[in-house]
């Protein structure tokens, strides 16, 4: 496997993590009305991973910028990871907001 598509794949790897997170979040809020702790501790490596994700993903996507026809599935799971990223992030600033556009009723965003 080519290494540059390695550090694509454990960057996308790494998001799977707070992206459970906050699908445990909002099966919890709906159930419990508040996030539980083990949402909240997803979240915050979330903090560390999110940045550390979307810089693998620049690299990698910054150098096959020359030839990023040749190399669509890369840019493709590049694009997929930033779509992620801005969802958790979007997630965690707004969780209403985000809910709205998402099609998902949680308590208390009426």
């Amino acid at each position: 496997m080519d290494k540059r598509l390695r550090v694509m794949v454990i960057a996308t790897a790494l998001l799977f993590v707070p992206q459970v997170g906050q699908f445990v979040a909002i099966r919890s809020l709906n159930v419990s009305h508040h996030q539980s702790a083990i949402a909240l501790l997803l979240a915050m490596t979330g903090i560390f991973i999110v940045p550390t994700s979307l810089i693998l993903t620049a690299s990698v996507a910054y150098s096959y910028r020359a030839t990023w026809r040749e190399h669509r599935p890369i840019m493709l799971l590049a694009l997929f990871n930033v779509i992620i990223a801005i969802s958790l992030a979007w997630f965690t600033v707004d969780q209403c907001g985000w809910s709205q556009v998402a099609g998902i009723g949680l308590y208390g965003c009426k």
